[in-house]
């Protein structure tokens, strides 16, 4: 018997602005899709990035 997976993989994202949110690793199927929803929720807590 094998064991199931965990129901949630969470991903601790630490944004520029001092935010933090988490992704569910077990949503996406590459480190690109993880990339491009942390960029879009960075932006959506932070603003873009003005250096």
């Amino acid at each position: 018997m094998s064991a199931a997976p965990p129901e949630h993989d969470w991903l601790e994202v630490e944004t520029w602005c001092g935010k933090v949110f988490y992704l569910d690793n077990n949503h996406y199927s590459s480190f690109e899709e993880i990339g491009a929803d942390a960029n879009y929720f960075t932006d959506q807590q932070c603003g873009p990035y003005s250096g």
